[in-house]
């Protein structure tokens, strides 16, 4: 499956969509039964009553069948969300350290800037 810069991960009203799936959910956990004050949605990846499998990475699939409210811990046991979540800290801390050394360094971010007349400024 190719990857489409155009094509959101996640659907446009997904935060409405979640807050409904764990109200539905009373507080409770799916999958466990535990009550739990952090609750996240997981796609399961269901097919569809065509008999089309479905995919657990189509994001924008949002049918209630497909969607599960989980706490941490089970929602961990479906996907490892603490290593994602902490793969992505430590991508944006590099990005961070990178952007204070070039500032303290005072050369550029490898961003040009644009502005009417640039090329004629660089031809002088």
């Amino acid at each position: 499956m190719s990857k489409d810069c155009r094509w959101p991960k996640y659907p446009r009203a997904w935060k409405r969509i979640s807050r409904t799936i764990r109200r539905l959910a009373n507080g409770r956990c799916e999958r466990c039964g535990q009550s739990s004050e952090q609750l996240s949605v997981h796609h399961l990846g269901v097919p569809y009553a065509d008999g089309t499998p479905g995919n657990p990475e189509d994001k924008h699939d949002i049918r209630r069948e497909n969607l599960i409210c989980t706490c941490l811990a089970c929602h961990e046991s479906y996907e490892p969300i603490t290593r994602i979540s902490a793969r992505r800290r430590l991508k944006k801390a590099r990005r961070r350290a990178k952007l204070e050394a070039h500032q303290a360094l005072g050369i550029g971010t490898g961003l040009v800037p644009c502005f009417p007349g640039y090329l004629d400024f660089l031809a002088r």
